[in-house]
C-alpha cells in the first residue's frame, strides 16, 4: 500500500494506542507520574477493537523488521515542554508502525536551535525534517539549506498544499519557491475579567475605539492592563496598518522590496500602536504569559491588571494557575479596525526538509502524515492534557475548520476549550503571513531601534507632562482617563505624531538602500550557486587544502625524526609531545588559518565551503569605514571601564577584610565564593527579577518603599540604564575569582613588614599603601590583563538581560544599547550568516585584545612590577 492511501485509510493508527486512558485526563494532572502517559482520544474516532493493537508500537520499538532494519529518519523538535516531545515520540511510533519507517525525535530549546540548525547544516549534518520558526524556511531556503517542496515533490505538492489556509503559505515563499509549511499556530487575543468589567460598566471591545475606550474606563477606575506579546517588536506593527493594505516591510507593485514609514497611513497606524504600548503605565516587556496570569486573578486595583492581550494559547494556563477565577473571565479575538478588513498576527512553527537529508521521499511521508487530519486532531487532544503547560493549538488544517469537522469539536476531551475554540473559528480564516524580504532581517534590527527611540520619546513626552502638573506619571495617566487634562493628552499625542514623522523621515531611506543591496548581494552571490551545489560539494575548499598541508607537514616531522639520528635518539621524548602539537595544529592552527582566509571571503555557513567568494580586504576596509564598529567598541570599552575598576577595588577591600581574622570567617568566604559557581545564565535570570519593571521587580519596590521613586523605573527597557544594569551583574559575578587572586596575594606578603611598619607608627591606611598594594603589583597585573580580555568578550549577561532570542532575531538591549563587540560578532555571524564579514569582526577584536594586553604588560613592567 502507497504511503498516501496508507495516511488516508479511516480510523489509521494514532487513535488506537491510547483508548485505555481513562477520561477526564486533560483537566488536570494531580500526580506527575501521569505527566508521560499519552491523552484520550475521542471514543467517537476508535474502532471497537483498537485496543488489541495497544501493544504493537512497543513491540516494533523492541524487534527490527522481519525483512530488515527499517528505514530511520532524523526529526528535529523545537519545543519548550517536555511533554512535546513525548507527543511526536508517539506520533513517531504509530506511524512506524503504519510505514515501517523509524523515526528518531530529537528536542532543540527554543532558546538555541537556529543556532543548532545553522551548525549541523554547516557541517553537512543536519537532520531529514525539523521543526522551526515561522521564518526559518524561507532564512534557510534562500541560501540552499532545505528543499524546495515544489521542485522535489511536483507531484504531491499541488493536492498538499490545497489543505492548508492559503494566506499562510506567502511566509514559507521565496521566489515562487516553497520552503516550508506550517505546523501549529497561535495569535493574539484579547482576556478580560467580566466581573469587573460588569461592575465598571465596560462593554467588552471588538473594536479598536472599544479598546481604546476600555482601557480609559479601567485606568479611571485605577486598574492598569496589560500588553504581552508582541508588544515593541517593529514585525508586529503590521497588526496596525495592514487592515489599511500597508504592511512595514514589502513590496511594492514594480517587486521591489520597500519600507512603508514614509506612507502617511502606517504613520498614523504606528502612531496608533505606540499609544497603546507607551503611553500607558505597562511596565517592561518581560511583563508576559505567566506573570500577567498572577496579576490578572488579583482584585486590587493598584496590582490587578483586569485586561490583558496576549499569546492565545495562555487560555488554557488560567484556569489552572486560577481557579479562583473561574466563571469570572472571558476571552475575544484581538479587536477590528474600525474601517479596516480583518488581520490577525501570527506566531508559531513550520516544518522544513533538509536538502542534505538522504530520504527526502520518506522525510516528505512523516510530514504529510504530521500534517493528516488524524494527526492534528491527535496533537490538539494531546496538548490540552498536559496539566499547567496545556495550549490550545490553532491547526493549519483547512478540513479541522470544516462544518464536517464539528463533531470532533464536539467531543467530551474538548468541552473545557470550546470557547477558546469559538474565538480562534472567528477569526483563523484572516491569519496571514506576508512573504520574506531579502535583508528584512537587518533592516527589522533597524526599525527595532527606531521603535524603542520613539517608545522612549514617549516616555520623556509623558513624564515631563507629569512633572509639570506635578503628579506621578500614574496620576497624570489617570487624570487624562478622568478627561481632567485634555490639552496636556493632545500635547503628548502632537509630540509622539512629530516624533514618528521624524523618526520615518530619517529610517526609510537607510532602509530601502539596505534592501537594495541585499537583493543586489544575494543575485551576485547566489545566482548560479544554488543550481550547483551537488557540484560544489565534492569540489576542494580551504579546510581540504589546510588538512592535506598539516597531514604533509606532520609526514616530514615523522620522517626527520625516524630518519635523522640526533633526532633518532631522542625518540620517547618526540613522542611525548606529539599528541599536543598534533591537537594545536588541527584544533587552532587549522581554524584560526580558515578563519582568516574566511575573512577574506564571502561566505554562507548553510553553502558547501568551495562557494565561498574571495573578497580580499574588502570587509575589513567596509567595517572601518562603518559606524557599527565602532558603535560597538565603544560600548565595549565603556563597560570594561565600569566594570573592571570597580570590581577590583570592591574584590580588593573584601579580601583584605577577609584576611583579618573576623567573627564567622567561613560563613563570610563562602558567602563571598559563592557567585563563582553559579553560572552566568542562572545569575542573569536572578538580576532580571531584581531588575522587573513593575512594582513587585526587586529594586523598584524597594525604591518605592524608600520613597526615592514615584514611578516604576523600567531599567532594561531604557537605553541609558541597560549597560549599567549589565555592569552591576558583571561586578558581582566576577567578584569572587577577584577576591581569591587577591587572598592569595595577601598571604605572601611577610607579616613582619606590617609589624615593622606599626611600630614606626605607620597606621592601618599608610600599611595598605605602602605594603599592601606595592605587594598586591602581581596579581593586580594578572586581574587587569584578564579582566580586560573577559570585558571585551563579554556576551551572556547582555543575551540574558537583553531577552535572548525574539521573534525577529536577539536584541541585545533596548536600541541594541548592548551590542558589544561579541553580540555584533554573533549576530552577524549566526543570525544574518555572513561569515566572512563576522570573521573580519572577530579578528579585529583579536588585533585589539592582542595590542591592549601588549601595552598593559610593557606599562606596568616600566613601573616594575
Amino acid at each position: 500500500m502507497s504511503g498516501a492511501a496508507i495516511l488516508a485509510r479511516p480510523g489509521g493508527g494514532i487513535a488506537r494506542n491510547f483508548l485505555s486512558i481513562p477520561r477526564g485526563y486533560g483537566a488536570k494532572m494531580e500526580h506527575p507520574e501521569t505527566m508521560m502517559t499519552p491523552p484520550p482520544m475521542c471514543s467517537s474516532w476508535l474502532p471497537p477493537r483498537a485496543r488489541l493493537l495497544l501493544l504493537f508500537p512497543l513491540l516494533l520499538g523492541q524487534f527490527s523488521i522481519a525483512a530488515g532494519e527499517p528505514v530511520t529518519l532524523q526529526f528535529w523538535a523545537v519545543t519548550g515542554v517536555y511533554q512535546e516531545l513525548e507527543m511526536y515520540k508517539l506520533l513517531a511510533a504509530d506511524f512506524e508502525m503504519q510505514t515501517g519507517i523509524r523515526v528518531r525525535v530529537t528536542p532543540l530549546g527554543w532558546g538555541n536551535f537556529a543556532t543548532k540548525y545553522l551548525t549541523a547544516m554547516a557541517a553537512g549534518v543536519p537532520p531529514d525534517v525539523g521543526v522551526t520558526n515561522l521564518g526559518g524556511p524561507v532564512e534557510y531556503g534562500r541560501v540552499g539549506g532545505v528543499l524546495d517542496l515544489r521542485e522535489s515533490f511536483p507531484d504531491e505538492i499541488a493536492e498538499f498544499e490545497s489543505g492548508f489556509f492559503p494566506k499562510l503559505l506567502p511566509g514559507f515563499t521565496f521566489r515562487g519557491k516553497l520552503f516550508g509549511l506550517p505546523a501549529s499556530l497561535t495569535t493574539m487575543a484579547v482576556f478580560y475579567r467580566t466581573d469587573t468589567f460588569a461592575r465598571l460598566g465596560i462593554k467588552p471591545p471588538e473594536t479598536w475605539s472599544e479598546f481604546s475606550e476600555a482601557i480609559r474606563a479601567l485606568e479611571a477606575a485605577g486598574y492598569h492592563y496589560g500588553f504581552g506579546w508582541p508588544r515593541g517588536d517593529a514585525w508586529a506593527l503590521n497588526l496596525y496598518s495592514m487592515p489599511f493594505g500597508v504592511p512595514y516591510l514589502g513590496y511594492n507593485p514594480d517587486r521591489e522590496a520597500k519600507v512603508f514609514w514614509d506612507n502617511p497611513v502606517f504613520q498614523e497606524a504606528l502612531f496608533q500602536g505606540l499609544s497603546w504600548w507607551s503611553l500607558h503605565d505597562l511596565g517592561d516587556k518581560t511583563l508576559q504569559g505567566a506573570r500577567q496570569i498572577a496579576l490578572f486573578k488579583l482584585d486590587d486595583p493598584k496590582t490587578a491588571i483586569p485586561l490583558l492581550i496576549d499569546l492565545s494559547f495562555i487560555y488554557n494556563a488560567i484556569p489552572i494557575s486560577a481557579p479562583e477565577i473561574n466563571g469570572k473571565w472571558d476571552i475575544l479575538p484581538w479587536p477590528k479596525a474600525d474601517h479596516g478588513e480583518a488581520f490577525n498576527i501570527v506566531g508559531g512553527t513550520a516544518y522544513v526538509i533538509f536538502r542534505e537529508s538522504e530520504r527526502p521521499r520518506e522525510a516528505f511521508q512523516w510530514l504529510r502524515f504530521l500534517n493528516s487530519v488524524e494527526a492534528q486532531r491527535f496533537m490538539i487532544l494531546h496538548s490540552l492534557s498536559r496539566g499547567e503547560d496545556s495550549t490550545f493549538v490553532v491547526s493549519p488544517i483547512r478540513a479541522l475548520w470544516e462544518p464536517e469537522a464539528e463533531e470532533f469539536w464536539k467531543c467530551p476531551e474538548m468541552a473545557a476549550s470550546a470557547r477558546i475554540k469559538e474565538v480562534m473559528a472567528q477569526v483563523v480564516d484572516s491569519f496571514a503571513l506576508l512573504e520574506p524580504v531579502l535583508g528584512g532581517s537587518e533592516v527589522g534590527r533597524l526599525l527595532d531601534a527606531s521603535l524603542d527611540r520613539l517608545v522612549a520619546s514617549a516616555m520623556r513626552a509623558l513624564n515631563r507632562s507629569a512633572n509639570r502638573a506635578g503628579m506621578s506619571r500614574w496620576e497624570f495617566i489617570q487624570s487624562i482617563a478622568r478627561g481632567e487634562r485634555e490639552q496636556e493628552a493632545r500635547d503628548v499625542e502632537s509630540a509622539l505624531r512629530e516624533a514618528i514623522r521624524s523618526e520615518a523621515q530619517a529610517v526609510t531611506g537607510p532602509a530601502n538602500s539596505i534592501l537594495e543591496r541585499e537583493a543586489r548581494a544575494y543575485d551576485r552571490n547566489y545566482g548560479d550557486i544554488l543550481d550547483r551545489l551537488d557540484e560544489l560539494d565534492a569540489s576542494w575548499d580551504v579546510l581540504s587544502v589546510l588538512e592535506v598541508l598539516v597531514a604533509g607537514l606532520l609526514a616530514i616531522l615523522t620522517a626527520v625524526v625516524l630518519l635523522v639520528p640526533a633526532c633518532r635518539r631522542n625518540l620517547v621524548s618526540y613522542l611525548f609531545i606529539a599528541p599536543p602539537v598534533v591537537c594545536v595544529l588541527l584544533f587552532v592552527v587549522v581554524p584560526a588559518t580558515a578563519a582568516l582566509y574566511l575573512s577574506l571571503t564571502e561566505y554562507m555557513p548553510v553553502l558547501p565551503l568551495a562557494t565561498a567568494r574571495w573578497v580580499g580586504p574588502e570587509h575589513y576596509r567596509s567595517i572601518l569605514s562603518g559606524e557599527l564598529f565602532f558603535a560597538s567598541l565603544f560600548r565595549t570599552v565603556l563597560y570594561a571601564l565600569g566594570m573592571l575598576p570597580a570590581q577590583i577595588a570592591i574584590a580588593l577591600a573584601l579580601a583584605v577584610l577577609l584576611n583579618n581574622p573576623v567573627s564567622g570567617q567561613r560563613w563570610w568566604r563562602f558567602v563571598y565564593f559563592s557567585p563563582m559557581v553559579s553560572s552566568v545564565v542562572s545569575v542573569s535570570l536572578i538580576f532580571v527579577a531584581l531588575y522587573q519593571g513593575a512594582h513587585y521587580g526587586w529594586a523598584n519596590a524597594l525604591l518605592l518603599k524608600l520613597g526615592y521613586i514615584r514611578d516604576i523605573v523600567v531599567f532594561l527597557d531604557n537605553e541609558k540604564t541597560f549597560l549599567g544594569c549589565v555592569i552591576v551583574l558583571a561586578i558581582w559575578h566576577g567578584l569572587s575569582f577577584n577576591i581569591i587572586v587577591f587572598l592569595a596575594g595577601l598571604q605572601q606578603i611577610p607579616f613582619t613588614l606590617y609589624e615593622a611598619a606599626e611600630v614606626d607608627g605607620a597606621g592601618w591606611f599608610r600599611r595598605f599603601l605602602h605594603i599592601t598594594l606595592p605587594g598586591l603589583r602581581p596579581q593586580m597585573v594578572f586581574l587587569v590583563v584578564v579582566g580586560c580580555i573577559w570585558a571585551f568578550q563579554v556576551f551572556e549577561p547582555i543575551y540574558m538581560l537583553g531577552g535572548g532570542a525574539g521573534e525577529a532575531g536577539t536584541k541585545f538591549g533596548p536600541n541594541d544599547a548592548g551590542q558589544a563587540l561579541v553580540p555584533l560578532i554573533y549576530q552577524t555571524g549566526f543570525e544574518d550568516f555572513r561569515m566572512g564579514q563576522a570573521a573580519a569582526y572577530a579578528y579585529l577584536l583579536f588585533a585589539i585584545l592582542f595590542v591592549l594586553t601588549l601595552l598593559q604588560v610593557r606599562t606596568l613592567r616600566r613601573a616594575g612590577v
